[in-house]
């Protein structure tokens, strides 16, 4: 009767269909065990767990092997991690204890006495030391659970983490948490908020981290850990599970705790030296083991940041028409125009430019001298301004390429290989659109790393007017998935511009970058990219003025296209975040199982998350 009201209420809240859903996933777990599914959904698939009061009934029956490696850990310290899995609210765990053959005279005692405390913890002797790689993948080995979930010796738990990961279970492959840190003298600081499930932002640096929960057959089935990546094991081990079609849940509640010692990076990044070295050939083995004509390379000068480096093929260069929509003002034209033409390499490039209405006679002085070239076009369109429009008649003109770059007047090119870092990522067939960072004029503020939305607003770029410094987790630095990138420079496949039939012109002077990056991920369940490798300068509508990207029509007509879009959580930033900002550091109070005030609820979708309904017509 009990389990006959839940599904009646689970109907009631979630919908017939996601209930079936969930209940499938049982009765294939029911059935098959915890092994991976025969025919796994997209790559990509996610769920996100918005951590509230927990569900009255999380799944009781999954079950978790914690994996702890052991060497010479001061008594006090490994006892409080003990404590911290003993306490869990989800009881159907086992802690496997990992004596990576200390020295330790007091480890024999210490490992007896925690064995035991409880019948669930077992303790496993290796009669030699053999890093954290090896005492990793013997507690692997030993692992009986479902799930198992990795736990440093000397880290905590909050005791709900094991409860709120099962929320996940059985559908996730992968799960992940938010964390904090905690020092000696048990103060505890700094939040580190997650996005949800980003594997390109995954090879820039480890975002995931802990609390890292796996599918126990997953693990094993990867041959668990790399020996040769210890000291970034973990982020090798994340990156070899991002190029399977898994499910992965992120879970956004801070449920671990990370210890700062002198010895720990979560202390001082640069603590371990030797582990950036072992995290940067994780990246590149991840690059060969993908066939990608790419190096792997340092990032934004701090550790740990690592960054994708596209290489030229000038046998096969790509080929990219470049729209650029104009009226007048020829000193910004011909900073754009030229950057393009003379400072681009490796890539063969076509320049479309869209004349809206000029009337200067040096303007079309330039026209004509641009007229000799056969790498350039020109087209006019005397109709009122509408920018939409413009980019739709541009992506016409000229000829065939397999890929547009639509391209502000006001924008100018510092890097030569600026395109073909662009380009690159359409190595990937599920990358649909790219974009860069656009800087200022002072080239120290950021203009543009990405389009988020919701947080009450439609679209908002999310790093603009902050400096352009480097800082391990700022959604700048890396390249990383995004919802949307914006129009003043974006490329993308001329095959998925025609699909969604192009900008809409409904849309003539802002949003219509917002709404085509949504029509992108939602009509054709496509990835959008931000890269940052080879900045632009943005002399930001310059040529026009301030347009208003708040009037009531474009808002309403948003609205009208994309219902609730404003309330909508976007994926690539923490769901707790007032202004999202991923691997946001703030002081904290962890009270009452740290969860998030928000209400309860697991949403699952095949591929990228639903941002909203499919667009209405007018």
């Amino acid at each position: 009767m009990h389990r006959l009201n839940r599904l009646r209420q689970l109907i009631k809240e979630e919908g017939f269909g996601a209930t079936m859903r969930v209940a499938w996933s049982w009765l294939r777990w029911k059935i098959g065990g915890s092994q991976l599914p025969k025919s796994p959904a997209s790559p990509g698939d996610w769920v996100t767990v918005h951590a509230g009061t927990l569900p009255p009934n999380p799944n009781p029956a999954t079950t978790f092997s914690v994996v702890v490696p052991v060497y010479n850990t001061q008594p006090d310290v490994l006892r409080q991690t003990v404590a911290s899995v003993r306490e869990q609210t989800h009881t159907n765990w086992e802690l496997v204890l990992v004596d990576d053959a200390s020295p330790a005279p007091w480890i024999p005692a210490l490992l007896e006495e925690m064995e035991s405390l409880d019948k669930r913890i077992r303790v496993v002797r290796r009669s030699e030391n053999g890093g954290i790689a090896q005492a990793t993948n013997t507690g692997i080995a030993e692992a009986t659970g479902h799930y198992i979930a990795f736990l440093d010796h000397d880290d905590l738990l909050v005791p709900t983490a094991l409860d709120w990961v099962s929320v996940a279970t059985p559908a996730a492959d992968l799960i992940y948490t938010d964390e904090a840190k905690i020092d000696m003298d048990g103060e505890i600081s700094d939040r580190v908020l997650k996005p949800a499930w980003s594997p390109t932002l995954l090879l820039g640096y480890n975002y995931i981290s802990h609390f890292s929960v796996v599918r126990t057959h997953l693990v094993r089935d990867l041959g668990g850990i790399d020996p040769q990546a210890s000291g970034s094991q973990d982020h090798d081990l994340l990156i070899r599970i991002a190029e399977r079609p898994v499910t992965v849940a992120h879970v956004p509640s801070v449920l671990y705790l990370w210890r700062r010692t002198p010895e720990s990076t979560a202390d001082d990044p640069s603590a371990k030296p030797y582990a950036e070295t072992v995290g940067l050939r994780a990246v590149a083995n991840a690059i060969e083991r993908r066939g990608w004509n790419a190096e792997a390379r340092l990032g934004r000068g701090i550790p740990f940041n690592y960054a994708v480096r596209w290489l030229p093929d000038d046998e096969n260069q790509p080929r990219v028409k470049v729209v650029i929509p104009t009226r007048d003002r020829l000193e910004l034209l011909h900073r754009s125009v030229e950057g393009v033409l003379s400072r681009t390499d490796h890539v063969d490039v076509e320049v479309v430019i869209v004349d809206n209405g000029s009337e200067e006679p040096e303007t079309f002085a330039y026209f004509e001298k641009l007229s000799d070239r056969d790498d350039v076009v020109v087209v006019r369109v005397d109709d009122a301004f509408n920018f939409s429009a413009l980019c739709n008649v541009g992506s016409r003109a000229g000829s065939p390429s397999d890929s547009i770059l639509f391209l502000n007047n006001d924008i100018e090119v510092v890097h030569r290989d600026w395109l073909l870092q662009m380009h690159g990522w359409f190595a990937e067939p599920d990358v649909l659109a790219v974009g860069t960072e656009l800087l200022y004029e002072d080239q120290e503020t950021i203009q543009h790393a990405g389009v988020a939305i919701g947080n009450g607003h439609i679209g908002w770029h999310f790093s603009g007017g902050l400096a352009n410094q480097p800082r391990l987790g700022d959604p700048h630095d890396s390249a990383r998935e995004v919802t949307g990138v914006t129009a003043a420079c974006m490329l993308v496949r001329t095959a998925a511009f025609d699909a969604v039939g192009g900008f809409e012109e409904i849309l003539p002077t802002d949003f219509q970058d917002v709404d085509f990056c949504l029509k992108l991920r939602r009509n054709l369940g496509g990835t959008i990219l931000y890269d940052p490798m080879y900045p632009l300068l943005h002399h930001e509508s310059a040529s026009r003025g301030a347009l208003n990207a708040g009037s009531g029509y474009t808002i309403h007509r948003m609205l009208f296209r994309w219902p609730g879009l404003t309330e909508e959580v976007d994926p690539y930033f923490h769901p707790l975040a007032s202004q999202p900002q991923l691997g946001k550091h703030d002081p904290i109070e962890l009270t009452d199982g740290l969860a998030a005030d928000l209400a309860p609820r697991i949403v699952t979708s095949l591929g990228l998350r639903s941002l909203g309904d499919s667009p209405q017509t007018d």
